[in-house]
C-alpha cells in the first residue's frame, strides 16, 4: 500500500507540501544571463540526466512500500514518483534563476506554473490573485497566522481540488498498465517534463500572471510530439500492411498512455491507410533525446509478437539511419530490447488474451475502488446501524471467523450495499467481486472516530 492517498479531492496541496519539505536543494548555479535559453537548456538536460529522466528507469525519491510494491500500485506511484522529480526541479529552477522558495508568494508561483501545464488557465488567475495580499507572509509565519491562513484555503481549495484532478486525468494510471517503465512512458514523461519547466522558465522571468498563450503554445508543441511518437509505433506496426491482434492490442496500450483525445485518436487510426514514413520521422522528430526513446521502444515492439518481419526490420534500419543512429548503437538497441522482454515475461504475458483479461480485472477492480471510496461514509453509517455486522467485522480484524459467521458478513454487506445506488449495481451479482474490496477499505475499529475527517484544506 502507497503512503500516499491519491482518492483525496485535495491531494495536490498536502503532497505539493511534502515534496517542499522533503526536498534538499543541491548546489545549484545561477543563471549567468537569466534570458539565456542555451543555459537554461543545458540545466535542464544536466537536471533530467542526474535523475534518471533520460532513460526509462527515473531515480526512486518517492518512498516504496516497505513491502515492496504490488502491481496494482504500480500506476499510483510511477505518477507520485515523476510529479516528485518535476516539483524539485521547479525549486531548483527558482534557485538558479536568483528566486525564493520561501515565502507563500513564491509557492503559490509554481503552483502557478502547474496549473498553466495542465491547462487550468483560470485556477492559474485564481491562484495568482490569491498571492496578489500574500507577498510578505513568509512560511514559517503562515501556520501561526490562523486569519491569513482561513483566507488562503477558501481561496486557494477549489483551484487546488481543480488542478490535482487534471493532473490525475492526464498523467495517472489507475492499473498496471503494461508499458509503464518502458521507453515510450520515459519518453512521455521527459516530454511533459520539459513542457513544464519551459513554461516554469518563461513565467519565473517574467514574475506576473500566467501567460496563456505562452503556455498554450508549449502545450501544443508537446501534444504534437506526443502524437508524432505514436504515428511511429503505427508505421512500423503496418510497415508488413498487416496489423496483428499483438500489434492492435499494443496500439491501444500506447493511446491510452498517452491520453489522446477522440479527435486524436481518429487522426491515427486514419493513418494506418497512409503510415509516415521512416524518412518523414526524421524530419518530424528531431530532438535526441526523443529519437532514442522511440528508437528503443520501436525495437522491443517489433520482438512483441515473437516475430520481427523483413518490412519491420527494413523500417527500423530506415528510422535509425534517418535518426542519425550508427549500426552498431542499434545493434545496442537489440540487444537491450531482448533483454527486456526476457527480463519482464509479464510483458509478453500482458498483449495475450490472458493479459488482457488480468488488465481488466485489475481495471475493473480500481474503479469500483473508486465507486466504495466515494461512498464509504454511508456505508460505514450503514454498518455501524446493524449491531451484529459491526461487531462480526471487528471479531473479523482480530481472527479468522466460523464459515457461518462469513456467510453472514457476506450476506449483510450485499444487502446494505443494495440500499446504496452507487454500490447496487456491484451487489447485484452476488457481492463475490465486491466484498473483498469493501474487507479492505473498512476502517479496523468501525467506531465513530475513525470516520472523523481531518482538516485536510492545506
Amino acid at each position: 500500500m502507497l503512503s500516499f492517498d491519491l482518492r483525496r479531492k485535495n491531494w495536490l496541496v498536502p503532497f505539493f507540501r511534502e515534496v517542499s519539505e522533503r526536498a534538499v536543494a543541491a548546489p545549484v548555479e545561477h543563471f549567468e544571463d537569466a534570458e539565456g535559453v542555451l543555459q537554461f537548456d543545458a540545466w535542464l538536460l544536466n537536471g533530467l540526466s542526474r535523475r534518471g529522466l533520460l532513460s526509462s528507469a527515473p531515480t526512486a525519491i518517492w518512498p516504496l512500500p516497505d513491502a515492496g510494491l504490488e502491481p496494482k500500485d504500480r500506476g499510483e506511484w510511477h505518477f507520485l514518483n515523476s510529479f516528485a522529480h518535476q516539483l524539485e526541479l521547479l525549486f531548483e529552477l527558482r534557485s538558479a534563476l536568483g528566486l525564493g522558495s520561501s515565502t507563500v508568494r513564491d509557492q503559490l508561483a509554481i503552483m502557478e506554473v502547474i496549473a498553466a501545464h495542465v491547462g487550468c488557465f483560470d485556477e492559474a488567475e485564481q491562484l495568482f490573485e490569491v498571492s496578489l495580499d500574500l507577498e510578505a507572509l513568509s512560511l514559517a509565519d503562515w501556520p501561526e497566522d490562523p486569519t491569513q491562513r482561513e483566507k488562503l484555503t477558501k481561496a486557494m481549495g477549489p483551484a487546488a481540488r481543480a488542478v490535482g484532478s487534471k493532473l490525475k486525468e492526464l498523467s495517472l494510471q489507475s492499473w498496471d498498465h503494461p508499458l509503464l517503465g518502458l521507453p515510450l512512458h520515459g519518453v512521455l514523461v521527459y516530454t511533459a517534463t520539459c513542457q513544464l519547466l519551459r513554461i516554469a522558465h518563461f513565467e519565473f522571468r517574467k514574475k506576473g500572471r500566467v501567460d496563456e498563450s505562452q503556455a498554450r503554445f508549449q502545450r501544443a508543441q508537446a501534444q504534437v510530439e506526443r502524437l508524432h511518437l505514436i504515428e511511429a509505433i503505427f508505421a512500423l506496426a503496418n510497415a508488413d500492411l498487416v496489423l496483428t491482434r499483438v500489434e492492435r492490442r499494443l496500439v491501444d496500450n500506447v493511446i491510452s498512455l498517452a491520453r489522446l483525445s477522440s479527435e486524436e485518436q481518429g487522426l491515427i487510426w486514419q493513418g494506418v491507410k497512409e503510415p509516415v514514413s521512416a524518412t518523414e520521422l526524421g524530419k518530424l522528430i528531431t530532438d535526441p533525446q526523443t529519437r532514442r526513446f522511440l528508437f528503443a521502444q520501436l525495437v522491443i515492439q517489433g520482438y512483441l509478437d515473437g516475430e520481427f518481419v523483413a518490412q519491420e526490420q527494413a523500417f527500423i534500419e530506415q528510422l535509425g539511419q534517418a535518426f542519425g543512429i550508427s549500426q552498431e548503437e542499434r545493434l545496442i538497441y537489440q540487444a537491450e530490447a531482448l533483454s527486456t522482454l526476457e527480463n519482464n515475461p509479464l510483458l509478453i504475458e500482458a498483449f495475450s488474451l490472458g493479459g488482457l483479461v488480468r488488465r481488466f480485472s485489475s481495471g475493473l477492480s480500481a474503479s469500483v475502488e473508486r465507486v466504495i471510496s466515494s461512498n464509504l461514509s454511508r456505508l460505514v453509517l450503514e454498518i455501524r446501524e446493524t449491531g451484529e455486522l459491526a461487531q462480526l467485522l471487528v471479531k473479523r480484524a482480530q481472527g479468522p471467523l466460523s464459515p457461518e459467521e462469513e456467510a453472514k458478513i457476506r450476506q449483510q454487506i450485499i444487502d446494505i450495499c443494495k440500499t446504496i445506488p452507487a454500490l447496487a449495481v456491484f451487489a447485484a451479482p452476488g457481492g463475490t467481486f465486491i466484498l473483498p474490496i469493501i474487507m479492505r477499505l473498512l476502517p479496523f475499529d468501525l467506531m465513530p472516530s475513525a470516520f472523523t475527517e481531518k482538516d485536510e484544506s492545506l
